[in-house]
């Protein structure tokens, strides 16, 4: 659906962008809240940044309506090709929502309510919920999904989950679709800013794709076959086959990090004997880093729509991380380690 648009100039825009991120949970922000003490000073803190945290079992689906609300707020703003980028990283909701209604359906066992887990935003197709888990078979659920691309091929999906119970596989054919979508979109963003577009949606992939051959390293120790149909297409250094080689390599985790390509291997060498979470948080720092280049580049104005998106969305994963971690008593040295852009 097309989204209607000012088309602003960027000169406003990167003004605009900037006032928004210097009202972000950030610095010294972000360091108060980790130093809150107890959930009821947390709720009071977070509620000056329009995060509603008094409700437990709302908060996370309030902090990404949050997130979603100011994406949206920006890209109406745009012109129509970078507002439709703008529009593929918010269906990353949509994607999320399919992955969470499969759970639901296939893996009925008590969980919290999924009414605290969808998130409803104009122009996304809406899901029939209650008919969906209430479908007598696959063919069923079938029919009631939304209308999407066909070349997404969400029905195959669902049909080879039905059969294999994989959840794993089909979370991350899923996520393929999304990043193929995204991707694409970013292609198509105008020139100024293609290049910085592709590059930040590349990135975002490989460390994906880095991630998981870490978490197979360190916990699953899954068959090469098996992690191949993992792996999401077209990073920027690394192809499926080249990671795939690597979970046949068989080796540990100092060995897998020493046969990366060298950024990687350099960000990671310090962490090989380090805790899974530190791994993955320094490759996120790595994308951080990027992004706020791009943010900050004043020659360049127009590169601050591309970095807002990713900053926006690593200040919600710290916002909940902070939520959780004054939840669970952990010393705010602790919650540092596991912040992203400090």
């Amino acid at each position: 659906m097309q989204v209607p648009t000012t088309n602003a100039s960027h000169d406003y825009l990167f003004a605009r962008l900037r006032g928004m991120w210097a009202n972000a949970v950030k610095g010294e922000a972000l360091q108060r809240l980790m130093n809150s003490g107890t959930t009821e000073n947390l709720v009071r803190d977070l509620r000056a940044f329009g995060v509603d945290a008094s409700s437990r079992s709302a908060f996370h689906k309030n902090l990404l309506l949050r997130e979603m609300k100011l994406l949206a707020a920006v890209r109406a703003q745009l012109d129509d090709a970078t507002a439709r980028f703008y529009s593929a990283l918010i269906n990353r909701v949509f994607y999320d929502e399919v992955k969470t209604i499969l759970h639901y359906y296939f893996f009925p066992e008590a969980k919290i309510n999924i009414d605290y887990l969808l998130v409803e935003l104009p122009l996304l197709p809406t899901f029939p919920v209650e008919a969906l888990l209430k479908a007598p078979n696959v063919e069923a659920f079938i029919r009631l999904l939304p209308e999407v691309d066909p070349e997404d091929d969400l029905e195959s999906i669902v049909r080879q989950l039905d059969l294999d119970r994989d959840m794993m596989t089909a979370e991350c054919r899923i996520d393929r679709i999304n990043f193929r979508n995204l991707l694409r979109m970013a292609r198509r963003t105008p020139l100024n800013i293609r290049r910085e577009a592709e590059l930040a949606v590349r990135r975002n992939i490989d460390i994906i794709n880095v991630t998981m051959l870490l978490r197979d390293v360190y916990l699953y120790h899954f068959k090469p076959e098996k992690m191949a149909g993992y792996w999401i297409h077209d990073g920027e250094l690394l192809k499926p086959e080249e990671l795939t080689a690597l979970v046949a390599a068989d080796g540990d985790v100092k060995q897998t990090i020493q046969a990366l390509p060298r950024v990687f291997r350099e960000l990671l060498e310090p962490f090989a004997a380090a805790e899974l979470y530190l791994c993955e948080n320094v490759l996120w720092n790595y994308l951080h880093r990027y992004m706020h280049s791009l943010f900050r580049n004043y020659n360049r104005p127009a590169l601050s729509i591309v970095a807002f998106p990713f900053l926006l969305r690593f200040e919600t994963l710290n916002i909940g991380r902070v939520y959780e971690g004054v939840h669970f008593a952990i010393p705010p040295r602790d919650m540092h380690d596991m912040m992203i852009g400090v």
